[in-house]
């Protein structure tokens, strides 16, 4: 969501794009999460869910530091598509592993796109605000937490938790794999 909005407005302000350059970056960011949304059955074939979403919000993580801070516009372009392909899989993989669980999924999706709508209501008149105070380009830095929270919550989504259709809890299953 935080693309949808400030993207654009952020190579404006903080890398002196034109707009119509910006709106092509802002095209860019969404190829490559198509693109990345696309590759997912593939990626899933060699990597775990948990594996890629850590790796993909590390990048994406990394991204937006690129995008706050980079000295050069060619490096804010780079962290452009890492966020893209960061924030890629986040929501139907989210949604993939909350439905695992036929008795529990409307309640568990409910959750999920109540979450979303927050989000999506609530980050954009925020990084708004904070925008006033450092610009657009450094705003978007304050996504970094969350996206960070959720490499850590990357483990609830794994492949025993997928294939089983319940949740198991990351203590039990560590300790029956060392027994």
């Amino acid at each position: 969501g935080a693309a949808n909005d400030w993207l654009a407005l952020a190579m404006v302000d903080g890398y002196a794009f034109s707009e119509s350059w910006a709106s092509l970056i802002f095209a860019m960011f969404l190829a490559i999460m198509t693109f990345v949304r696309l590759l997912s059955a593939r990626l899933r074939m060699h990597w775990s869910s948990e594996n890629i979403l850590r790796v993909l919000l590390a990048g994406g993580s990394v991204g937006l530091g690129l995008v706050a801070f980079a000295p050069h516009p060619a490096l804010a372009l780079a962290g452009v598509a890492l966020w893209a392909a960061g924030a890629a899989l986040i929501f139907p993989t989210g949604g993939s592993a909350l439905s695992n669980e036929p008795a529990m999924t409307a309640a568990r999706m409910s959750v999920l796109v109540s979450i979303n709508y927050i989000a999506v209501l609530v980050g954009p008149p925020l990084l708004g605000m904070i925008a006033e105070d450092f610009g657009y380009h450094r705003a978007l830095l304050f996504l970094v937490p969350p996206v960070t929270l959720g490499i850590y919550l990357a483990r609830y989504v794994r492949e025993d938790t997928l294939e089983s259709g319940s949740v198991v809890p990351v203590a039990h299953t560590r300790q029956e794999k060392a027994a």
